[in-house]
């Protein structure tokens, strides 16, 4: 990369207009060429992706050519008049000496800034961007209602009688308590003493269990957070629409700090580029590009062919 000279060197003849974005240079520009002879001179290829401008500011028609006026060109019809033939190219004279070179005059006093350029075309839509991550999941719908209870079993059978048992000795006489619930009648047995009264029969088996019920529809799903064009993101675990940040999916355009945005990437607030990254302009991968880079030691926009 050749070396640069700083911004700040070229203050008085660089003036730098934020209201219509244009940059206006009040000396020679060389581009390939450390001597240029003319207010631009580019030695090497030239790529240009919009219009050409005459000294009318036109940018002439479809089929149209410049046209040399003696003082400007201008863009004529190719059928606006034939053309002549060629001269025979006379012999080329001798070069004379080098004359001295003469005292730097003063600088002139700035020039007044033309008028602004008309737009130029706007340019092919690029490329459709990667599919965005999946929002998050929404909130659990609510739980449907519960089902009918099912029909009761058919009870059990009846357990068998168990046996009498045996007759115990007679205890002494105890106090009298008081009179108890009247028990079963029992089945008629032999005339004599009567004798305890034999254990409940085993409990009969549970019942079959009844089918389970339909189950209840589904919740209605949460909405979803944020706002149109807002970009969702994940707060802990929960999801939120980014007010500051919008993507305009129709113009397929990227708003940081506005919800509108105008331009593929439109931001409404300050820019940061940090330690030595830069800013280009042009150029393709691999081919000279210009570009604005920060010099961290002389504290100052360099500006960079590389």
């Amino acid at each position: 990369m050749s070396s640069n000279r700083e911004l700040s060197q070229f203050a008085s003849l660089i003036t730098v207009n934020d209201s219509d974005r244009t940059i206006g240079i009040t000396t020679s520009v060389g581009i390939g060429t450390t001597n240029p002879t003319q207010e631009l001179h580019i030695q090497g290829d030239v790529r240009i992706t919009g219009g050409i401008y005459d000294s009318n500011n036109n940018v002439g028609s479809a089929s149209s050519v410049l046209s040399s006026t003696g003082s400007g060109l201008r863009w004529v019809s190719p059928n606006s008049g034939s053309q002549g033939s060629q001269g025979a190219q006379g012999a080329q004279g001798f070069q004379g000496p080098q004359g001295a070179q003469g005292a730097q005059g003063f600088q002139g006093p700035q020039g007044a800034q033309g008028s602004q350029g008309a737009q130029g075309a706007q340019g092919a839509q690029g490329f459709q961007g990667p599919q965005g991550a999946q929002g998050a999941r929404g909130p659990q719908g609510a739980q449907g209602f519960q089902g009918p209870q099912g029909a009761q079993g058919f009870q059990g059978p009846q357990g068998a009688q168990g046996a009498q048992g045996a007759q115990g000795a007679q205890g002494a006489q105890g106090f009298q308590g008081p009179q108890g619930a009247q028990g079963a009648t029992g089945s008629q047995g032999a005339q004599g003493d009567q004798g305890v009264r034999g254990p409940q029969g085993a409990q009969g088996a549970q019942g079959a269990i009844g089918p389970q019920g339909a189950q209840g529809a589904q919740g209605v799903s949460g909405p979803i957070a944020g706002v149109n064009k807002q970009v969702i993101y994940n707060n802990s675990g929960v999801a939120g629409g980014a007010a500051n940040l919008t993507y305009d999916v129709t113009n397929n355009r990227v708003g940081i700090g506005t919800s509108d945005p105008q331009f593929v990437l439109d931001v409404e607030g300050n820019a940061r580029i940090r330690s030595t990254n830069t800013l280009r302009f042009g150029g393709t991968a691999g081919t000279t590009n210009f570009y604005i880079q920060y010099n961290s030691t002389a504290n100052s926009l360099d500006f960079v062919a590389g």
